[in-house]
Order: C-alpha cells, then sequence, then structure tokens
C-alpha cells in the first residue's frame, strides 16, 4: 500500500486506489464505473483516467497520478527528474489541455517529455506528438532534448521546403515552427485527422498571441480538433 496523500491510498498489485471522499462528492464518485461505495470510503481502478475524474471534481490528485510510479527516463540521459519536474509531468497527464506556467530554466521542456513519453507508453497517446516552437529551438532544444531523452524515439523534423512530406511518415514526435503549422495547415490537420498526431506541445506561447493571426488561426484550428 502507498499512502500517496491524506486522501488517496494506492493499492498497486491489484491497480485499484481508496479514496476518503468528501460528503458533497459522494454521490457523483458512488455514479462513476468500476466504484465500490462504501462511505466516506470509494474503491476505484488506479488509473490516469480515474485521477483525471477526481482532479476534475477538485480532489487533489497529483500525488496519487500513476506516472510517479513509473519507470521514468533519465532527463537528457543522464539526470534523474528532479522533483518539480515529476509534479509538472504528473499534472499535464492529469489535464489533456493545459497551460505550463513554471518559471523560466526550471527544466520545464524536460517536463513535458516525460508526460509526452508516459502518455505514449500508457496508451493514452497513439498517435505522434507535433511540437510547435521557434526556429531557433527545434534542433537545439527540442530535438536534441528528446533524443537523449528517449534515445529510441522517432524524431521528425518538419521545416523548410521539404516539410510536408514529414507529416506523410511515421514519427513518435514531429518538431516544427508557427509558420509551418500556418503554410502546411491543411496537411497537418489531415494527419491529426488519421490519428497519426494525436497530441500537440506550443511553446512559447506568446508568438501565437495575436489572435487575428494566420498563424494563431492555424495552431487554433489543430487544438479544437
Amino acid at each position: 500500500m502507498i499512502q500517496a496523500n491524506e486522501r488517496i491510498c494506492i493499492f498497486p498489485e491489484h491497480q485499484k486506489m481508496a479514496v476518503l471522499v468528501p460528503d458533497e462528492l459522494q454521490a457523483a464518485v458512488s455514479n462513476l464505473p468500476h466504484v465500490e461505495m462504501r462511505a466516506p470510503l470509494a474503491l476505484m481502478p488506479w488509473s490516469t483516467e480515474y485521477c483525471r475524474l477526481l482532479a476534475n471534481m477538485g480532489l487533489e490528485t497529483n500525488s496519487a497520478a500513476p506516472i510517479r510510479y513509473s519507470q521514468l527516463p533519465l532527463v537528457e540521459g543522464q539526470f534523474q527528474p528532479m522533483s518539480h519536474q515529476i509534479a509538472t509531468a504528473a499534472f499535464v497527464t492529469m489535464y489533456p489541455r493545459c497551460y505550463v506556467l513554471n518559471d523560466p530554466r526550471t527544466g520545464k521542456t524536460g517536463s513535458l517529455i516525460l508526460a509526452a513519453d508516459y502518455l505514449q507508453r500508457a496508451q493514452h497517446v497513439q498517435g505522434a506528438w507535433l511540437i510547435v516552437t521557434t526556429v531557433t529551438t527545434i534542433h537545439s532544444v527540442w530535438a536534441v532534448s528528446i533524443q537523449r531523452t528517449l534515445p529510441h524515439a522517432r524524431v521528425g523534423i518538419a521545416h523548410g521546403a521539404q516539410r510536408n512530406a514529414v507529416f506523410n511518415e511515421s514519427y513518435d514526435y514531429i518538431v516544427t515552427n508557427y509558420d509551418t503549422c500556418r503554410l502546411s495547415r491543411d496537411v497537418i490537420m489531415q494527419a491529426i485527422a488519421n490519428g497519426a498526431i494525436q497530441g500537440l506541445i506550443v511553446d512559447e506561447l506568446t508568438h501565437v498571441g495575436n489572435v487575428t493571426s494566420q498563424r494563431h488561426k492555424a495552431i487554433a484550428a489543430m487544438f479544437q480538433h
């Protein structure tokens, strides 16, 4: 048994967790499938999906997120993930649409790679991740960090004259820039529609802050799919 927090105990060998449910949430929790309710305790599957459901109800589930108890790769191939990186990665797995607003130089790239890798390994994301960033960080930050952290990952770079061809090939991660999203919008939307791309990370979001710009509209359309 693992005491994740004051409300949640995890039983890894049975893939179950026991949750001390507040009075106001007991009716909602009891209606969830596969939940055994013995108020105020609820026994339910221990999974990312159930942690998400409880988080959406307002319970703290970051400490119970399955990613925390999985085998995580070394960041950049040499560093043990720091506690705040694990917390950030767990946060990303809890919320399919979220903002990561950590301070600069706190290892956000590493946190997102950990989360992206876990979500693929757990089959929550079964296609590629599309990572949108500045031209200067396509290779020097994202491609290099992914390859060092996940040596077996297939990484494609969609930039320049051959950018469209990348979206017709099989990759785990595709790294591109904002203007490629604008110029290759139809090709990317098709890759999203057919499931080749199933995850999206936008780095340095201020670069698409102008809601009237074509790059903003292209990226917004990808999130709305």
